[in-house]
């Protein structure tokens, strides 16, 4: 238990350390919320997330599952309230996404990769985002005591159109996430993100999530 509650702490604070560091650009994204490592055959993990920024406040469910080695893929859905223009909106937000595994940890390499696929929408009143996005993930386990924890960065290219009001356009933004994965019990998980939103200027330029994975 106290090997559990220092790994948690540890991650709460390397998170903690991210979100006092500056945002250039403003975007809002979800996606796996996971490390590189895929899913097994017949697997599956249900994950529920909280993000938060200074003009977000959503949350998200997920569902995960694998139908073929080295390939996994998941459906996200949830509602976020979102400052926008001097307003505040109630947007849906659902998603898909595949993700395939380029490399697996062995004896001589730890770390695991991943590329993989999504598409996001987010919609509301006067106001509507679809994004499709190719993105990778490299990650590493570590076992911590009788603690597993799972460091993971991933990068994405977003490519957005985005409808708000009157107006029309099409971004192409640079999402950065930084997480980790801590085994608190085998049949849960806590998760904590930041994500680096690097591209226009709608929201804000960080998210920071938290959340958890229930494999079943």
């Amino acid at each position: 238990m106290i090997e559990r509650f220092r790994a948690g702490a540890l991650c709460i604070a390397v998170i903690a350390v991210f979100v006092v560091a500056p945002g250039n650009a403003r975007a809002q994204v979800f996606g796996q919320y996971s490390g590189a490592e895929t899913l097994e055959p017949n697997q599956h993990v249900f994950g529920a997330y909280l993000h938060t920024s200074d003009s977000v406040l959503g949350a998200v469910g997920q569902l995960r599952l694998s139908v073929y080695p080295g390939i996994d893929f998941g459906f996200q859905g949830g509602l976020s309230r979102l400052h926008l223009i001097g307003r505040d909106r109630t947007t849906l937000r659902f998603g898909t996404d595949i993700k395939a595994a380029v490399a697996r940890p062995g004896d001589s390499y730890p770390f695991a990769a991943a590329l993989g696929i999504g598409v996001g929408v987010e919609a509301s009143d006067e106001y509507s985002a679809i994004t499709l996005a190719p993105s990778a993930v490299v990650s590493r386990r570590y076992l911590l005591g009788t603690v597993n924890v799972a460091p993971y960065a991933g990068v994405a290219i977003a490519f957005t159109r985005t409808s708000l009001g009157s107006l029309d356009g099409s971004d192409v933004t640079l999402p950065v996430r930084l997480g980790s994965e801590v085994e608190m019990a085998p049949s849960a998980r806590l998760v904590l993100e930041l994500q680096f939103l690097f591209g226009n200027d709608i929201g804000d330029g960080y998210q920071v999530v938290a959340g958890v994975h229930f494999p079943f």
